[in-house]
Formats: structure tokens, sequence, C-alpha cells
């Protein structure tokens, strides 16, 4: 009984290494035969980009937080007292935290309020970042 076991079990374990081998070399023919995928059309190829304009006109960008934590819960509360159809859109975003909160403000893109701490900031204007941070914002 042991015997037939082990062969059985060999013996798919062969068939599945055979079958990924497979796999692997048909979607290197595939990739090699059809190029790079094609990309979603944008909505100003399509002629939706005065209504996109519009709509990314007031919308406003939370780094929140973790989604365990306390920042995603005040920025879900804004978000749902703040939104007002086509005038203001507030969109929290799922982060890493205060740290990298600061850091997806000054770096990242869509990003333009975070949620951060106290400690955080004067972290921050030991290293230098506040006063980028102040060159940049919009006034």
């Amino acid at each position: 009984m042991r015997v037939r076991v082990g062969g059985f079990a060999a013996l798919t374990a062969a068939m599945c290494m055979a079958n990924a081998a497979s796999q692997a070399q048909t979607s290197r023919y595939e990739i090699a035969q059809y190029g790079p995928a094609a990309r979603a059309p944008t909505a100003a190829s399509i002629g939706e980009g005065q209504a996109a304009a519009k709509i990314n006109n007031w919308t406003v960008g939370l780094a929140s937080g973790l989604p365990e934590g306390t920042f995603i819960r005040f920025g879900a509360e804004i978000a749902r007292n703040l939104n007002n159809g086509d005038e203001l859109r507030v969109i929290p975003m799922i982060t890493y935290g205060a740290t990298e909160n600061v850091k997806d403000l000054l770096h990242l893109k869509g990003v333009d309020i975070a949620f951060t701490n106290a400690d955080v900031l004067e972290l921050t204007s030991r290293l230098g970042l506040r006063g980028r941070a102040r060159s940049r914002s919009r006034r």
C-alpha cells in the first residue's frame, strides 16, 4: 500500500511539473506573438475629457491610514459628511500610516491632504522635509 501511494504521489508531482513547464513555454510564445498588452482607453481618447476634468476639479485625495486604525475611520467620516455630488468629493485612501502619509503628501500624485501625528511633524522638521512641504503648498 505504501509503495502505491508513494508511486502515485511521484507520478502526480511529475505530471504537475510537466504541465507547469508547458504553460511557461506557452506564455512566452503568447507574449512574443501578441506583444505588450493594450491599455484601456482614457476619458480624453473617447471624447469625455471635459467631463473628466469637471469631476477631477473638485476631487480631494485624503491619505488616511491603515484599515484597522483610526485615521481611516476619520477619513471615511469626513468623506461621508463633505461629499456633495459634483461640488466636492473627498476620497480617503488606505496608506501605511502617519509617517508614510507625509511622504505620500510630498511625492504621490493624487494625495492632497494627509493625516499624521504631531511627533511625525517634529521628525519631518528635523529632517528638513517640512520646509519642502511648505514651499509646495498652494496658497
